[in-house]
């Protein structure tokens, strides 16, 4: 009689194992699936700059564009290790338009810069340095390729595949674990 309620404990103890290996193989594939989407949407994003670069590019009306204010500004990023910078909000002015925008060196009052712009929707703008010409802010240079920031692509990439490898690799752990229970 105790040999059978021994067997009955294992194989309760047995089924409890199984249930918490399929409930922790779905919490990974929950994460899994949420961080590939995270890469998706972090890819899309740097796509969706692309072509607004390359239509403003294609469309866009070239004009020289005078700056009519330049204040220093401070900002700070990270939550734990705290990074303060110094960055400069410049207002450019352009064919009756104007336009604000930041870059990390001053641009003094009253210099021209290049300014690409659309006409129907003159808000989408590329606005140059002082150093540049409207013909260097239309060519296509490597960095516009994937918009804005290269690394944010990189790490979207590296993102979608990693989890997908994580994924397929629960999926084998399940596929063995049920498996060694079968037998």
């Amino acid at each position: 009689m105790s040999k059978n309620k021994s067997d009955e404990n294992s194989t309760g103890k047995h089924s409890e194992s199984k249930g918490s290996l399929v409930f922790g193989f779905f919490l990974l594939f929950l994460m899994g699936v949420a961080i590939a989407a995270v890469g998706i949407v972090n890819l899309k994003g740097e796509v969706r700059i692309y072509r607004a670069r390359l239509s403003i590019k294609s469309h866009g009306k070239g004009t020289l564009g005078t700056i009519i204010s330049s204040e220093k500004r401070y900002g700070s990023s990270g939550s734990v290790k705290k990074r303060y910078y110094t960055y400069y909000l410049h207002t450019v002015r352009y064919d009756g338009f104007e336009k604000n925008f930041q870059s990390s060196s001053q641009i003094p009052f009253g210099v021209t810069v290049p300014v690409l712009y659309l006409p129907e929707d003159p808000e989408k703008t590329i606005i140059g340095n002082p150093t540049e010409t409207i013909s260097d802010i239309k060519s296509t240079k490597f960095s516009d390729i994937f918009g804005l920031s290269f690394g944010l692509v990189i790490y979207s990439v590296i993102t979608i595949i990693g989890s997908c490898l994580v994924l397929l690799l629960i999926i084998r752990g399940i596929q063995i674990g049920l498996g060694k229970d079968n037998k």
